[in-house]
C-alpha cells in the first residue's frame, strides 16, 4: 500500500490527496518517533505538501516522542516561511521540547529574523529551560543588546526587576570588553528612566 508518508517523500502532492480523500489519518504518529506526516513533510522541505496537510487538518501541536513539534523542525531549518505560516496557523510559540526548551532558546542567536518573528507571536522571552536558563542566556551579548532594546517595553511591562537585573548583568560583561557596549547600555538604561518608558 502507497502510504502517505512515502508520498510525502516522493513529493507526491496528487497521491497525498487520494489518501486523505480516502480517509487516511492525516495526524497519524509514528510508533517509533511519535511523529506525524507533517513532520516528514518540512524535513524534506516540501512546501506546498505541508500548507495542503495544514489546510486538511494537521494537527501544529502534537508533540513527538523528543518532545518536538512541527514549529520547532521549521525554525531549526531556518524557513521564515514556513515558521510565519505554522504560526499563523495556530502553532504553540512557546512549546518545550525535552530539554525546556522553547524556539526562541533555540533560535535567538543564529537567527534574529525569526527571533523577532516568534516575539511579534507573543513568544515568552522569561520561560526557562531545564537548566533554568533564559532564551537571552544563549544569545552573544551584541544579540542580547539588541534584543533587549528592540523589545524593550515588553520586557518592562513583563517585569521591571528581572529587565533591570539583566541590565546590570550585561553592564558589568560591557565593562570588560570595553567602552562601546557600555554606552549601549547606558543608552539602555536611559530609554527606561525617561518619561514615556517610566512606569
Amino acid at each position: 500500500m502507497y502510504s502517505i508518508e512515502k508520498a510525502i517523500w516522493n513529493g507526491d502532492l496528487k497521491e497525498i490527496k487520494k489518501l486523505i480523500t480516502t480517509g487516511e489519518n492525516i495526524n497519524k504518529q509514528s510508533e517509533l518517533t511519535g511523529q506525524t506526516p507533517i513532520y516528514i513533510a518540512l524535513k524534506k522541505e516540501k512546501h506546498k505538501i505541508v500548507r495542503y496537510l495544514v489546510e486538511n487538518g494537521a494537527n501544529l501541536n502534537i508533540i513527538d516522542n523528543n518532545g518536538l513539534t512541527p514549529l520547532m523542525i521549521a525554525v531549526d531549518s531556518q524557513s521564515y516561511d514556513m515558521v510565519e505560516f505554522l504560526l499563523s496557523h495556530g502553532a504553540n510559540v512557546d512549546a518545550f521540547n525535552e530539554y525546556g526548551e522553547t524556539c526562541l532558546h533555540k533560535v535567538i542567536d543564529q537567527n534574529s529574523k525569526i527571533a523577532h518573528l516568534l516575539m511579534s507571536y507573543g513568544a515568552n522571552p522569561f520561560f526557562k529551560d531545564n537548566d533554568n536558563k533564559l532564551p537571552l542566556d544563549y544569545a552573544t551579548n551584541k544579540g542580547v543588546l539588541s534584543f533587549l532594546e528592540r523589545y524593550s517595553n515588553k520586557f518592562r511591562d513583563y517585569s521591571p526587576a528581572l529587565f533591570f537585573e539583566f541590565v546590570n548583568e550585561y553592564k558589568n560583561i560591557a565593562m570588560e570588553i570595553g567602552n562601546e557596549f557600555m554606552i549601549d547600555i547606558n543608552k539602555l538604561k536611559n530609554l527606561f528612566y525617561s518619561k514615556r518608558c517610566f512606569w
